[in-house]
């Protein structure tokens, strides 16, 4: 049985994907150390990625499952394209949205955008796995991902985000040409 947390959860206030953070993950956390259960605050250190141990509640498996299969899909995308897709060692699972969105993300020029396209899939599914949790820990957990990809998001849009995000983009294209002419 999950617990309650009534009213730390009717103070969070609503967030959306295109919209900003009300406060930074640090405050958030900080609020989920002082209001939560010690295993709670635990399960949300494990969705903040701060902690790597097998996590307590049904939800926080079920999120880490699907982000593993987005994970796949998007190393069997990358293999497969180098012509080892078939010698691939791992099971892929071939959930429509997720192949469909990797598919999309892989044709687009702006890896940013092809981020967030990635970025509204997890948004998208999130949503569904808030489906009749209002103020119980999984809405706290559900809200704790969230954030964390608005604020990763607004890193990505800072000038200093902007900046190193740009670099990375120009070391992959750098790469990417280097192997088309090795191939050449």
């Amino acid at each position: 049985m999950s617990s309650s947390y009534y009213y730390f959860a009717a103070t969070l206030p609503t967030l959306h994907f295109n919209g900003s953070t009300p406060f930074s993950l640090d405050v958030f956390r900080s609020d989920c150390q002082r209001l939560l259960r010690q295993e709670d605050y635990e399960d949300v250190e494990r969705v903040l990625g701060l902690r790597f141990d097998r996590p307590r509640n049904g939800l926080v498996i079920e999120w880490q499952t699907f982000i593993r299969q987005i994970q796949v899909e998007v190393a069997w995308h990358r293999l497969s394209h180098e012509g080892a897709g078939a010698a691939l060692n791992f099971e892929r699972g071939f959930d429509p949205d997720v192949v469909d969105i990797i598919n999309q993300a892989f044709k687009e020029e702006d890896l940013f955008e092809a981020e967030k396209m990635v970025m509204r899939l997890q948004w998208d599914r999130l949503e569904r796995m808030a489906l009749n949790h209002f103020f119980d820990f999984e809405f706290i957990l559900i809200y704790a991902e969230k954030l964390k990809m608005l604020e990763r998001i607004s890193v990505c849009v800072s000038e200093q985000g902007k900046q190193l995000f740009d670099k990375i983009e120009q070391n992959a294209m750098k790469l990417k040409d280097e192997k088309i002419r090795m191939f050449q």
